[in-house]
């Protein structure tokens, strides 16, 4: 078990409070809740991506893709300097 020593250590006072509020919460919730453990299935980062709000961004980059490769001057991957 963490004391508070192990993260408070050179922490500003108002930034140790805070740490100990959630860490408060958090012991308040699994003795309310029980502990949770992230599901293990192989569809889990599909969580992530709920609206898909790039429909046809794959397809379009497999197109732009297919047609840089069909290009002679195609030199592979560029990199652009930002000014």
């Amino acid at each position: 078990m963490l004391s508070e020593d192990d993260f408070l250590e050179d922490v500003a006072f108002d930034e140790a409070e805070r740490r100990r509020c959630i860490l408060r919460d958090i012991t308040m919730r699994v003795r309310e809740n029980g502990v949770h453990f992230a599901a293990n299935s192989p569809k889990r980062a599909t969580q992530f991506m709920p609206f898909a709000a790039l429909t046809g961004f794959e397809e379009l980059m497999a197109e732009k893709e297919a047609d840089a490769a069909k290009s002679n001057d195609f030199a592979g991957a560029q990199v652009f300097d930002t000014p």
